[in-house]
């Protein structure tokens, strides 16, 4: 692909063939051309790349990290084994009680996995057990990493400020270091 730069911009579907999305990244990422997603169609017409869509694009997305869920939903199982093989009442208690409190946050994993969504109009930020809400670039007044020590331990949250409501997130519920995500969110955001 010589010559002039390559162009992006949105048409309607239905004029260009269907490609299938794992295509369009790999086109996309050739010419630099952001990813665009919701019935994406891109062609390859007189060495032009053109990328297009009726819905703004998805630059980023954070979420739990599947082997972690697993994790929680092994160390359930295993307590409730441990409960109903120790005999003990008050151990079976224990047990049952400490493999319901894991299992409910493996769960809360399975429903709401992406806890933060980035592209050009805001964040998408999961509130509550499973609702999403969104808050447009304007509306955030600071993103923070905030760095915690205590008995021996270090951990840092990524805080998301709004004038009405704080938003944290752990590096555990992003996949990756608050620091990472907070420098990626820092480079997303419109100046």
């Amino acid at each position: 692909m010589g010559g002039a730069a390559p162009t992006c911009y949105a048409v309607l579907p239905g004029e260009v063939p269907y490609v299938e999305p794992r295509d369009i990244r790999e086109i996309a990422e050739e010419v630099r051309c952001p990813v665009w997603t919701h019935h994406t169609r891109a062609s390859r017409a007189d060495g032009n790349v053109r990328v297009m869509t009726g819905i703004s694009r998805q630059a980023r997305q954070w979420r739990v990290r599947r082997d972690f869920t697993a994790l929680k939903w092994t160390a359930a199982a295993a307590f409730c084994v441990l409960g109903f093989v120790s005999g003990d009442i008050r151990g079976m208690i224990l047990c049952v009680g400490g493999a319901l409190l894991l299992g409910g946050f493996a769960l809360y994993d399975v429903v709401a996995p992406v806890r933060l969504a980035a592209d050009d109009q805001g964040l998408t930020v999961v509130t509550g057990l499973a609702r999403r809400r969104r808050i447009l670039w304007p509306e955030i007044t600071n993103i923070r990493v905030a760095e915690n020590t205590r008995y021996g331990m270090r951990w840092s949250l990524l805080e998301i400020e709004t004038p009405e409501s704080l938003h944290l997130f752990s590096s555990f519920e992003l996949g990756m270091s608050c620091m990472e995500t907070a420098d990626e969110l820092y480079r997303l955001r419109p100046a």
